[in-house]
């Protein structure tokens, strides 16, 4: 599945047991409800675990991150692993640990990003 909606991109795509989601550009109050459909698509598959890529994104705001918490918390009432790689925007960073949300959304930083 790959959707594009006022400068949100996003792709689902399996490899075995694991579902990932691919976004790109930014994440906000408009483009959010497509973010949410596509993590919605990746636990309708019942994977074992759903990787959210984060690499291609430029911009999220609080809304987004409700979005990811919330998508969290439906795939561990399922029992899927639920991680967001590639976090490597300043401003995504910023927000992420500002409130503190590294360690809840398993957020793993490029390689070579700084910590």
């Amino acid at each position: 599945m790959t959707a594009a909606e006022g400068g949100l991109g996003t792709a689902v795509s399996s490899d075995g047991g694991q579902v990932t989601v691919t976004i790109s550009g930014e994440i906000d109050v408009s483009t959010g409800p497509c973010l949410k459909q596509a993590l919605q698509a990746a636990l309708d598959r019942r994977p074992g675990r759903i990787v959210v890529d984060f690499t291609r994104v430029e911009f999220c705001d609080c809304c987004g991150l409700g979005v990811l918490l919330g998508g969290r918390r439906q795939a561990r009432r399922a029992g899927i692993d639920f991680q967001v790689t590639g976090v490597a925007a300043p401003t995504v960073v910023k927000l992420i640990r500002l409130f503190g949300l590294a360690e809840v959304l398993g957020v793993q930083r490029p390689q070579g990003g700084p910590a």
